[in-house]
């Protein structure tokens, strides 16, 4: 019998639930059924890693996928598009729904859509728990040339991902690398999760 006193929603922009294209939530997802924890599941329809859309959708009504624009590279415009829309129709899923749960947990990327989730916490009187699995848009500087350009372009997000790292109640990381980065806007211990 699932525990119906709390219920959970993932929010994870790159994970189809059956196929493995992010072991860290999958194994999540396998924590909670064995311990019989009602969670949701929200993603996108988009497979990042293939840049095109799943072949396989899950089933169960616990599997939300929302619709996103696609891209084609990892840097570029369309991304960042792809990762707005995201937040927007996360926002539009939670003002609707998000009564029904009672801790959210986001992978970053994306920090838009964490930052959603922290901020309707915040005003609903919930829990957010934020896992980094990725620094994101901070991972771009070492891939791009630095210049005004891009310094400026990338502001914005790096602004958001300030934020939900000082802002969420609880953060994890997926390597000690990145636990050691987000601890120093985090109020809180994050703990570092293999």
């Amino acid at each position: 019998m699932k525990q119906k006193d709390k219920k959970i929603l993932l929010i994870t922009p790159f994970v189809n639930p059956y196929e493995e294209s992010s072991g860290r939530v999958n194994k999540l997802q396998n924590i909670l059924i064995d311990n019989d924890i009602d969670f949701d599941l929200i993603t996108t329809n988009f497979n990042h890693a293939k840049k095109k859309e799943f072949d396989i959708f899950a089933k169960e009504e616990s599997f939300i996928h929302l619709k996103v624009p696609k891209y084609k590279t990892n840097i570029s415009i369309k991304r960042f598009y792809s990762h707005t829309v995201f937040a927007f129709k996360l926002l539009k899923f939670l003002i609707k729904y998000g009564k029904n749960y009672d801790l959210f947990y986001s992978t970053v990327p994306t920090s838009l859509s964490a930052l959603v989730c922290i901020l309707y916490s915040k005003i609903n009187k919930k829990k957010t728990m934020v896992d980094v699995i990725d620094l994101w848009p901070e991972s771009f500087s070492v891939l791009l040339p630095f210049s005004r350009f891009t310094k400026y372009f990338f502001a914005p997000w790096y602004l958001t991902s300030f934020i939900v790292y000082r802002y969420s109640d609880k953060l994890f990381a997926e390597s000690k690398k990145y636990a050691n980065y987000v601890q120093r806007f985090s109020k809180e211990k994050v703990e570092y999760v293999n």
